[in-house]
């Protein structure tokens, strides 16, 4: 058995979705992080680009046996923008990627423009977060008769 982390964009840039018993076959990287503070940093992480230069890339191919949709508690980061609170990942088991709830943020919408020539009025609304929010951050796939090769790159 090997778990291994997929973000979001992972998926989401083709539409892909993984279900247990599904067989897939997804370059994956080693590159360890501090992102969630867990184990979850050590994981083989799949990414159809390869990742880095510099990373270790092999490709994955093996039966999907369990999916756990990782939920993140916010904290705010010294630029000003948001990030993982460490160590508040928590896992969520799941049958599928598209099994997935992301908790929505609180919308604060601006005063509409007045009406333009066409009637149509325009506004932009933000995202309130605030110290402490849920946020998905992705799934641990768990991947039964795993077998690693060595990657090719995507370019050839």
């Amino acid at each position: 058995m090997l778990r291994v982390r997929c973000f979001e964009t992972e998926l989401a840039e083709n539409g892909d979705v993984i279900g247990v018993g599904d067989v897939v076959k997804r370059m994956a990287v080693r590159h360890p992080m501090e992102h969630f503070g867990t184990e979850i940093d050590a994981l083989w992480g799949f990414d159809s680009y390869g990742g880095p230069p510099d990373s270790e890339v092999i490709t994955l191919t093996g039966e999907v046996t369990a999916i756990d949709a990782v939920y993140v508690e916010l904290t705010a980061d010294a630029d000003g923008g948001w990030r993982p609170r460490l160590r508040s990942a928590r896992l969520e088991p799941l049958h599928s990627t598209a099994d997935t709830v992301s908790p929505l943020p609180t919308i604060l919408w601006e005063t509409p423009s007045p009406p333009d020539p066409t009637g149509h009025s325009y506004g932009t609304g933000y995202a309130i977060i605030t110290e402490g929010d849920t946020s998905f951050a992705g799934w641990v796939v768990t991947l039964q008769d795993e077998v690693s090769t060595p990657a090719v790159s995507p370019g050839g």
